[in-house]
């Protein structure tokens, strides 16, 4: 799983996968990345993206977090927290991260 998102590693985790493995995509470098096709083509590697999920998945998790039965601190540490009304500038910041690995709106 890659899940770094820094610019080389979607080519160091194609390395560094055994014969016939798979490589999951799950975050994204905000940049250009190089990858050389034919070194993972020749051991048969396959790449899967994903991205996202499914609504039901967030209810999960909402009903999980609110009930108590997930401790978000530990994720949240250091998190930026914004206003609502400065999402849009926020969205706009992330084109090009720079520090930030989460970020979470209050109402």
């Amino acid at each position: 799983y890659e899940c770094a998102s820094a610019k080389d590693t979607l080519e160091q985790s194609l390395n560094v996968v055994k014969r016939d493995g798979q490589v999951v995509v799950v975050a994204i470098a905000w940049e250009f990345t190089s990858v050389l096709p034919a070194n993972w083509m020749a051991m048969e590697v396959s790449l899967k993206a994903s991205f996202g999920a499914r609504p039901i998945d967030w209810r999960i998790a909402l009903s999980l977090i609110s009930s108590g039965k997930v401790d978000i601190d530990p994720m949240v540490s250091g998190t930026s927290f914004i206003r609502l009304e400065d999402i849009q500038r926020t969205f706009e910041s992330l084109v090009h991260p720079q520090s930030q690995v989460q970020v979470v709106v209050e109402p």
